[in-house]
């Protein structure tokens, strides 16, 4: 699947309300690559509300070292119980790949990528804008582990580590899992 939609989402999970939630990461087609959506689904006596989460920044087709891959390519796997994104792309010189997957855990998506570039990036990593509906301490919500987190102005970037030199090529590698910490729910 190159361009439209798809998305994975995690097992659906009991909250303290006898209520059950879930995570959903929609991948929303915009200008010429996938933008992430991030969805707390949230089933109540029947009715399912969603509330909108983190929104992936994508830059411009312009943008030589955009704030986010440009996943350009995007393929949707069942494996057992888990569900797989697989999603590649480029921009500039570097071509980027992704793979997102729903943990066994409750409500938990590992995120895993890789770029391989030409020349020292200006940057490299995700960003991802907080939703205007959420308050930016909802975030604390949410546990990120791995990757190196930075947190302001509604704005969560998650950087990669410096890229290293293989076969006259740079690599660069960043991965992080996103648990929800339900507090209330």
């Amino acid at each position: 699947m190159s361009a439209g939609e798809g998305e994975i989402a995690t097992a659906w999970h009991p909250t303290a309300t006898s209520d059950r939630h879930r995570l959903r990461l929609q991948f929303d087609w915009q200008q010429d690559r996938h933008q992430l959506q991030l969805w707390r689904d949230v089933e109540a006596a029947g009715e399912v509300a969603s509330e909108l989460l983190l929104i992936s920044e994508e830059g411009t087709p312009n943008n030589r070292w955009p704030p986010s891959p440009p996943l350009q390519s995007l393929a949707i796997e069942e494996r057992g119980e888990q569900t797989v994104a697989l999603a590649v792309g480029m921009a500039g010189g570097a071509h980027w790949s992704a793979s997102i997957e729903t943990l066994p855990e409750p409500l938990a998506l590992r995120f895993d990528y890789a770029c391989r570039l030409n020349e020292e990036p200006a940057f490299l990593g995700s960003t991802f804008r907080i939703a205007e509906t959420i308050p930016e301490q909802a975030v604390s919500a949410m546990d990120f582990v791995g990757g190196k987190q930075e947190l302001a102005a509604g704005s969560l970037r998650i950087t990669s580590d410096p890229p290293i030199a293989s076969n006259s090529v740079l690599v660069a590698r960043w991965q992080f899992t996103l648990r929800y910490v339900a507090t209330n729910a």
